[in-house]
């Protein structure tokens, strides 16, 4: 079992490395395990959304699903495993991913992604969703320009989270 050292947090990683998740909760554990400096379980996430990947290039979707952005949150992920294990099938998928999102979701006329296929909704929740894969391409081609690598083989920068306060004083870990 992997640890943390904590014991709390060691149950609720445990929790949710055993069940089933939608495309954003795929990508939250995956920016989690990457706080955590849990490489290894982080690139068995980022497997997963890559295997669930529809031919649209929305990453970690079951069949039937309308989250048009959703799987945009394992973008940051996907990238983490492109990087640290090489394996071009992970840039392939990341590109897809992005090429749905520049391209080919629905949004309005004036640009704005809609969060859902199946009608004309625009949620908080996009940014956080598409933020992630916007960072991960970001990332990506700062590592091509720097170094003329392939796509998604740049040189890992490490994931850094972000320190700040919580209610009631104590620091927490916002990645």
């Amino acid at each position: 079992m992997l640890s943390t050292g904590n014991a709390a947090a060691d149950r609720v990683l445990l929790a949710l490395l055993t069940m089933q998740r939608e495309s954003w909760e795929q990508g939250i554990l995956g920016h989690a395990l990457l706080d955590l400096g849990l490489d290894e379980a982080a690139v068995l996430v980022a497997d997963a959304a890559v295997t669930r990947q529809r031919p649209d290039g929305r990453l970690g979707e079951p069949p039937g699903s309308v989250g048009a952005v959703n799987g945009a949150a394992c973008g940051e992920v996907v990238r983490h495993a492109a990087q640290s294990t090489g394996d071009p099938r992970y840039a392939v998928a990341l590109d897809a991913q992005l090429d749905w999102l520049t391209r080919r979701a629905p949004r309005a006329a004036d640009g704005t992604l809609f969060h859902l296929l199946d009608g004309r909704q625009v949620w908080a929740d996009t940014v956080y969703m598409v933020g992630a894969a916007a960072g991960a391409d970001r990332a990506r081609r700062a590592g091509r320009r720097a170094g003329g690598r392939a796509p998604g083989t740049a040189a890992r920068q490490p994931h850094r989270p972000v320190r700040r306060p919580l209610a009631g004083g104590s620091t927490g870990t916002a990645g």
